[in-house]
């Protein structure tokens, strides 16, 4: 290597980047050109860094969603795979594995659950004469797997004689920026 060569660091360019531009040797043209590009540098660095970060992060929402179905608590783990599933800013491709089966399995068992909660109600209705005050009230006439869940519903009696029942499949979004 050269004497000449052994010279040229990427700390000597720019330090005579820098003198040029405080020297005003460069053009307008030029230093805008340099800063432009100095701005892209920064930006292409730092994307496969955030990219990484959502990736890390994606990963603890994967781990909150199993340990929630472990717990029964299924709309806080439908929510967390969802939001994996639906796209946070990563690709398809780096979902983590089963995110997108845990999502589909809890949906068709809460669905499934939400469907026996509404013919209890509809059976309390039509003995009763009216829905009851809470869910309390038809839970022995629920099925083990439906009383897993049930707790994670939410049950309105309303003024008007009708009721409303949800069972938490809306998706909050989850930002992982």
């Amino acid at each position: 290597m050269s004497a000449a060569a052994a010279a040229v660091t990427p700390e000597a360019v720019t330090q005579a980047t820098v003198h040029m531009l405080k020297a005003r040797l460069l053009s307008r043209e030029a230093r805008v050109l340099y800063l432009i590009a100095a701005l892209l540098g920064a930006w292409f660095g730092y994307l496969p860094i955030r990219y990484n970060l959502l990736m890390e992060k994606a990963v603890r929402l994967h781990g909150e969603a199993e340990e929630f179905e472990r717990r029964g608590r299924l709309q806080d783990a439908y929510h967390r795979y969802a939001a994996l599933c639906e796209g946070i800013g990563i690709d398809r491709s780096d979902v983590p594995s089963g995110a997108c089966q845990g999502e589909e399995r809890i949906r068709k068992t809460l669905t499934k659950s939400r469907a026996e909660i509404e013919k209890a109600l509809d059976r309390h209705f039509e003995t009763a004469g009216s829905y009851p005050d809470s869910l309390n009230e038809v839970r022995p006439a629920l099925s083990g797997s439906t009383l897993a869940v049930v707790d994670g519903f939410r049950y309105e009696k309303r003024e008007d004689g009708r009721m409303h029942l949800s069972d938490g499949l809306i998706v909050h979004r989850f930002t992982l920026r």
